[in-house]
């Protein structure tokens, strides 16, 4: 509704017709009314032209009330849209404050090379800081979200790592339930979102975990929403051998992130907050994949 008022005296015909308005009708009013009975009578405004003069001054205070208004809407809009932009800045500024000093460290420790053997823990903490960016930007308290990193080098197996640690009903065993987001995933690299996983799951696109069963059984509020993006490093050489598959997944739990309607909530999330940091998650495990390539051949 607030939407709507805002766009519709935002609008190029509500900008021409209200303020042009209130000075034709005052000027045609002082050269052709004196002519008509109806509204002159023996040199006094009939009741009819007082009404008609009196809808128009209103038409004009509500005019500036409303420009006011739709300013000021405007304002908080654009005060939100900065809010958005910054908290996505300072969350992917902290991931590669975070990343770069993984990298020093690294240099440091050849003998025992920890940051390669703590790779789970490094993506863990990309996991925290992606969740906390999610919540800051919708406004949803970090402790309904879980973020999970689904990932296989070359011919492994799939591991998983939650944000919440050891999550509920959501380990690598998902991968073979062919209404889940993952699965679904691993047939080609995209993007998927679920702004509603209860409408998602009716239409046979999302698997129900154990936790989203307790928030419709026992307290009776919605399941949440779901995105996910699915991406792989491939050989320089042959694109068809894949050297990481990797895919990750955000879910609310209790509470849907947006409506199927909004589109611009919808675009932030996927266009700059999940492919700023899946470029975090790739360079990672590209540090990854080079110290497994090198040790023992160059530190040794």
């Amino acid at each position: 509704m607030e939407k709507g008022f805002v766009e519709l005296f935002d609008s190029t015909w509500a900008k021409i017709i209200f303020p042009a308005f209130p000075p034709l009708w005052f000027s045609f009013f002082a050269i052709f009314a004196p002519s008509y009975e109806i509204f002159f009578v023996q040199g006094r405004l009939t009741l009819l032209a007082i009404i008609l003069n009196i809808i128009v001054f209103f038409i004009i205070v509500f005019y500036i009330f409303a420009t006011i208004y739709c300013q000021n809407e405007k304002d908080k809009q654009r005060i939100a849209s900065e809010r958005v932009y910054m908290s996505i800045l300072q969350n992917l500024d902290d991931a590669n404050t975070f990343l770069r000093n993984k990298q020093t460290n690294a240099l440091f420790e050849r003998e025992d090379s920890n940051y390669v053997s703590d790779y789970q823990s490094n993506i863990n903490v990309l996991l925290m800081l992606l969740v906390k960016c999610f919540s800051e930007v919708t406004q949803i308290d970090k402790s309904k979200f879980v973020a999970s990193y689904f990932y296989r080098f070359k011919n492994d197996k799939w591991r998983i790592i939650n944000s919440d640690g050891k999550h509920k009903g959501l380990d690598v065993s998902i991968l073979k339930e062919p209404s889940s987001v993952v699965a679904q995933l691993i047939l080609e690299d995209s993007t998927i979102f679920y702004p509603s996983k209860e409408e998602a799951h009716k239409n046979g696109k999302y698997f129900v975990d154990k936790r989203d069963e307790e928030q419709k059984g026992i307290f009776n509020c919605p399941m949440g929403s779901i995105f996910g993006i699915n991406w792989s490093i491939s050989n320089q050489i042959s694109d068809d051998d894949i050297i990481l598959s990797s895919i990750i997944t955000v879910a609310t739990y209790g509470e849907e992130i947006c409506s199927k309607e909004d589109i611009i909530t919808k675009k932030v999330i996927v266009e700059h907050i999940l492919k700023m940091f899946g470029n975090q998650f790739l360079l990672l495990a590209f540090d990854y994949i080079d110290n497994q390539n090198n040790l023992g051949k160059i530190w040794k």
